[in-house]
């Protein structure tokens, strides 16, 4: 869904971020951006551009505010309503293991392998799978949909 310029008020194309240890600024833009400041996603950290270091968000601060990007997720995360903080941790995890645990039930026996698995056993391998597949996948795109909050552009 691509966003309007009528849907926020704040017309921002990125945000720049200063990384602690070497002191240069970086500028973040697209979708990159967009993951590096959604609450929801699994982002741990991110580059800098001079010094060409990954590093944790906690080693990287914004440069118009100051604020410390990983306080910052953590502060976007809090002002979510409790449902999609939920969602994110417990129910999401949940729902995707017994979704793909269910699927593998049934469509796995149907998989031709040399070493027949039992129903039982794609389930479980799904119910693996499916504990990562809401967290990793689905809960980032959909949480800032439905929240309908454009968490890039809050600063």
């Amino acid at each position: 869904m691509q966003m309007r310029s009528e849907d926020h008020p704040t017309k921002i194309e990125g945000r720049t971020y200063v990384h602690i240890k070497c002191g240069k600024p970086t500028m973040v833009t697209g979708r990159n951006w967009i993951g590096l400041c959604n609450p929801f996603s699994q982002t741990l950290g991110t580059m800098c551009s001079h010094c060409r270091q990954s590093d944790s968000l906690k080693n990287f601060c914004w440069h118009d505010s100051g604020e410390n990007v990983q306080t910052y997720v953590r502060r976007l995360r809090k002002q979510c309503p409790l449902f999609w903080r939920m969602f994110f941790w417990w129910i999401g995890p949940l729902f995707g293991a017994v979704l793909v645990a269910g699927l593998l039930y049934f469509i796995g026996p149907m998989i031709k392998l040399e070493n027949e698995i039992e129903p039982a056993g794609w389930a479980a391998i799904g119910a693996f799978f499916g504990l990562f597949l809401m967290p990793f996948s689905v809960t980032p795109w959909l949480a800032p949909r439905a929240i309908r909050k454009p968490f890039h552009k809050e600063l």
